[in-house]
């Protein structure tokens, strides 16, 4: 079925066979062929490609680890509208990975993929605010944004809101 859609253009089925491959459903696991695959649809400017074959040169997954080269294929997916990818460069900037470590650069990243209604970028923009990475602590719009993506059932912004709640109810027992 998939190869038919190949067959017929659709990018997004290059990286259903590639995650076939890499997960092993329906056909045997295999690292480099599910590369392969994503190659294709990366080649062919399909942004989620792009950003799957990112992740396989952060990861070592199939290919010898790069992260340079998995951050530039970040970019790629990212400037596209890539949500994961925006979220991806955000984490390798706010790590260090691939580039040199940028806080600020982190948020940008995340805020933009929190601002095209990604949960988890919602997520991120919510960890960056309460704990004050690359913008200033301020537990207010940390609790609004992991509210925004617990709507959305992510759990860690669950748990994000839990801490930021308890935290809000310790300063007001303090005061």
């Amino acid at each position: 079925m998939y190869r038919m859609a190949v067959a017929a253009g659709n990018s997004d089925a290059l990286c259903n066979i590639g995650n076939s491959y890499k997960l092993g459903v329906g056909i045997a696991e295999n690292p480099e062929e599910a590369v392969a695959w994503y190659r294709i649809a990366a080649d062919n400017n399909c942004s989620r490609g792009q950003n799957l074959l990112g992740l396989c040169f952060e990861e070592g997954y199939g290919v010898a680890a790069n992260p340079v080269e998995a951050v530039r294929l970040y970019r790629l997916a990212a400037g596209a509208g890539n949500d994961d990818a925006q979220c991806n460069l955000g984490s390798c900037f706010r790590m260090g990975i691939g580039v040199l470590k940028d806080t600020t650069e982190a948020f940008r990243w995340y805020r933009m993929a929190a601002d095209n209604g990604s949960a988890r970028g919602q997520a991120w923009v919510g960890v960056c605010f309460e704990k004050g990475i690359g913008v200033a602590q301020n537990i207010e719009y940390a609790l609004k944004w992991y509210r925004a993506s617990a709507r959305a059932g992510n759990e860690a912004a669950r748990r994000g809101v839990q801490r930021c709640e308890a935290r809000n109810r310790v300063q007001t027992i303090i005061r």
